[in-house]
């Protein structure tokens, strides 16, 4: 039976929550807090989305020596990747239940010194001033010094009480952002801290280069990485001649694809992950097929779901998420006998009425150096005259 349609759409509802295994393959949306972040917020944002990529594979290495002489199967080696998603939030809520029980054990403590009378006051004035000494060395210290090594080595360094301090009461939002957007990273990445660093640099520019406006955090860091990719196979916009004429890059874009143009408000480009996500979210019965011809089975095969799982899970731990879904992208296009035109139709674009944005496919179905094309040549018309053709 493969995956049904009702299951992909019960997937997509608890991604606000928690990452899923077709958030992994696609794309997962995540708002963007940054807009009503201050200057030092947003550069702390960054600081902090590096240092839980240091966490990750900080804790990722004790797992990998902690199983080290036993042999691991493609379920297993998945397993240490997929299982990042709710270590951190756990570990948070264990932190915070150890913090309660010791608070509960030393309050009756605090009310039996209290009788006396004269000398309890200057005991409690004590404590107080060591714990904003504790505090104030728990910050962050200035740029330049470097930070404690008790606070990048511990296994959970309570961030809690770091984030609360940069970002007030919507602290526990910004981390599971964080967490989200360190998984992506990580995948791509793969334990490799310079990729991490340049990635968390591009990302950060990419976002100043719109005035931190996205709508959607993920959907940037997708293109970020997905350029990184492809950026030693693909020639650079300026050392390489235009796909053709304004009539023919007319002629590649659809009437309808036109039409939706002169409603938008803007258009942006996107990567492969995000236009697959809306492209299963039309057609989720297609989903199953696609992966498994993608992982090298027979279309017929997505119906065993065991198996499915099992290959799924060797080719993200082998592979990645984004090599992979290059695979389901060729998948579907081949089972569809699809053209440019026809590809650009199912494919290649997502126009979200509510936000009045119109999402073209950076890869999806043309070059990279079109598709920047087809996006000028829309623009231009968003209040132009009216389509004869």
């Amino acid at each position: 039976m493969g995956i049904s349609p009702a299951s992909l759409h019960k997937q997509g509802k608890k991604e606000e929550q928690e990452p899923t295994l077709l958030s992994l393959l696609t794309f997962s949306p995540i708002q963007n807090p940054l807009i009503g972040m201050t200057l030092l917020q947003r550069q702390v944002f960054f600081q902090y989305l590096l240092r839980f990529l240091h966490d990750q594979r900080v804790e990722n290495l004790k797992r990998t020596e902690a199983l080290s002489g036993k042999l691991l199967g493609p379920v297993a080696l998945a397993g240490l990747a997929l299982s990042k998603m709710g270590s951190y939030a756990q570990g948070q809520e264990e932190d915070e239940k150890q913090s309660r029980t010791k608070e509960e054990k030393k309050k009756p403590k605090k009310e039996k010194k209290k009788k006396p009378g004269k000398k309890k006051p200057l005991a409690l004035h004590k404590v107080k001033i060591s714990k904003k000494k504790k505090k104030q060395q728990e910050i962050l210290p200035p740029a330049g010094k470097a930070r404690p090594q008790r606070l990048i080595l511990s296994k959970r360094p309570k961030p809690s009480m770091l984030y609360l301090t940069f970002f007030g009461k919507g602290y526990r939002q910004v981390m599971d952002i964080q967490q989200k957007l360190a998984i992506v990273i990580d995948d791509y990445a793969r334990g490799d801290k310079k990729k991490e660093e340049k990635i968390v640099k591009e990302f950060e520019s990419e976002l100043k280069g719109k005035e931190y406006k996205a709508d959607d955090l993920m959907a940037v860091l997708l293109i970020v990485i997905e350029d990184q990719i492809f950026s030693a196979q693909e020639p650079s916009v300026g050392s390489t001649k235009p796909s053709g004429t304004g009539v023919k890059i007319k002629k590649a874009v659809p009437q309808e694809i036109r039409k939706v143009a002169k409603q938008s408000a803007n258009i942006r480009l996107a990567s492969v992950r995000e236009m697959l996500r809306y492209y299963f979210e039309r057609h989720p019965e297609e989903y199953s097929h696609a992966l498994a011809i993608a992982l090298g089975m027979t279309s017929d095969q997505g119906g065993d779901i065991a198996l499915l799982q099992e290959k799924l899970s060797y080719e993200l731990a082998s592979i990645g998420s984004f090599a992979l879904a290059q695979k389901i992208l060729l998948a579907i296009k081949k089972k569809k006998k699809m053209d440019e035109k026809k590809c650009l139709l199912e494919l290649g674009y997502k126009y979200d009425k509510g936000k009045k944005l119109l999402i073209i496919g950076k890869r999806t179905c043309s070059k990279p150096l079109k598709a920047k094309e087809i996006v000028k040549l829309l623009l231009s018309r968003l209040r132009g005259k009216d389509d004869d053709d």
